[in-house]
């Protein structure tokens, strides 16, 4: 493995996917394969790039939220701003109150999350007691513009949104290892394997889940090859 190769989680299912497919699944051990990663755990928590920008309501959530609406990379005009902000800010002192909103910030990933015919701004509303997922989906209209089709706020909703039912989120994730972490806070009962799944890594996210696996129940080395979860590779 390249010393700090960004994507290496990938690349080792990928060797595991060839490997399995020259031997046909034959003599599967930690000598010959990444049954383990060979990199330390939860390698990318500091990374030199960052995944999310903060947002700061020093002049009130009506210009933070422009703020973040207009900084989106989406070209197409928007069908009214001015409400769905007002709708975002109305739910939002609904669920938190006003003088607590006050207190509070943005935390948004610098990446669209696409999915079927929405775009999904991804990020975290930072209270002064917890880190709550902040979820909007912008939807086009018939004439090609754009709104903002609901506020979620809540694990449950996130959870829901990010759950292995739906198809998989398309993300540009440069360091796939890096973004799982980051919606690890918002998305705390998801594992690693379901999170590496909703970004559209499905064939690490099958990985993860026998290691999550071995972990759980860990056999011998000398039955490895028998195991029938390699066939995901």
């Amino acid at each position: 493995m390249l010393p700090d190769y960004p994507r290496f989680e990938i690349a080792e299912s990928f060797f595991n996917s060839v490997y399995c497919r020259l031997f046909d699944h034959r003599s599967l051990s930690p000598e010959r394969l990444f049954i383990f990663s060979s990199q330390p755990e939860r390698r990318f928590r500091t990374i030199p790039r960052p995944l999310a920008k903060d947002f700061f309501p020093d002049h009130g959530w009506e210009k933070l939220l422009h703020r973040v609406l207009t900084d989106l990379p989406l070209r197409l005009p928007w069908e009214n701003k001015a409400r769905d902000i007002g709708f975002i800010i109305a739910h939002l002192h609904e669920s938190f109150g006003e003088e607590a909103l006050s207190h509070c910030h943005l935390q948004v990933a610098n990446e669209l999350f696409y999915r079927n015919k929405a775009a999904w701004l991804v990020g975290k509303l930072v209270t002064p007691s917890a880190t709550v997922p902040f979820l909007l989906p912008i939807h086009r209209t018939d004439d090609g513009e754009l709104f903002v089709d609901t506020c979620l706020t809540t694990s449950a909703e996130a959870s829901i949104v990010f759950g292995f039912a739906r198809s998989y989120f398309m993300v540009y994730a440069p360091l796939p290892a890096a973004l799982v972490e980051w919606l690890r806070e918002i998305l705390p009962g998801k594992t690693t394997a379901e999170l590496y799944m909703a970004i559209g890594c499905q064939k690490h996210a099958k990985t993860e889940s026998y290691r999550e696996y071995c972990v759980m129940s860990p056999p011998p080395m000398s039955n490895l090859s028998k195991r029938p979860a390699f066939a995901a590779w």
